[in-house]
């Protein structure tokens, strides 16, 4: 009688357990994908007027569509949208001398058809509420606010008709000037 030392039945098969970590490495890469590079970052508001801070990143906005013309929604979801979270250093009593121009920025160039490469861009503050979000139908998404407070923001960029993965680059600038003064109210007697 012939023995067959690997069970065929039972909780463990070789070939299940191949086949399952196969799929999970797949699926690991696919998240890390979606993932923008580098996935964080940290700026400080600048201290002086009429100075520039940038920070930089690239990432892949997956294949898919939002007709809702807001990525919020796939905040924290890297099969459905890219994200980049940046964590914003606000200097005491900054605000109180100059005013801090926020630009956050996605541009691409489409990887096959421009119809096919409709992205939008939205900004999350820490607390959960909306910065703003941009889907004007060009290469270039722009969301800008001033004096944004201290935390991290979930910048997210997602398909509004998206047919294939689009590696874009991302930017945040902060620009510092002058507090814009209010002329005194005279009044004539």
């Amino acid at each position: 009688m012939k023995k067959n030392p690997a069970s065929k039945s039972g909780l463990f098969n070789a070939r299940v357990l191949l086949a399952f970590s196969l799929c999970s490495a797949g699926v690991l890469l696919a998240l890390l994908s979606f993932a923008s590079t580098p996935p964080t970052s940290n700026v400080t508001v600048p201290s002086a007027i009429g100075q520039t801070v940038t920070v930089m990143w690239t990432g892949t906005i997956p294949p898919g569509s939002n007709p809702s013309s807001n990525c919020a929604v796939l905040a924290d979801q890297p099969l459905l949208a890219d994200q980049h979270n940046s964590t914003v250093t606000v200097p005491a009593g900054i605000y109180n001398t100059l005013t801090a121009q926020f630009t956050f920025k996605i541009t691409w160039t489409p990887v096959v058809d421009p119809s096919a490469s409709d992205e939008i861009l939205t900004v999350i503050s820490s607390g959960g509420t909306s910065v703003g979000s941009s889907d004007g139908g060009s290469n270039t998404e722009t969301v800008a606010a001033q004096n944004l407070g201290a935390g991290t923001y979930k910048i997210i960029a997602c398909g509004f008709s998206n047919a294939q993965p689009q590696p874009y680059t991302g930017t945040l600038t902060i620009t510092t000037f002058a507090q814009a003064t209010t002329p005194p109210n005279y009044t004539t007697g």
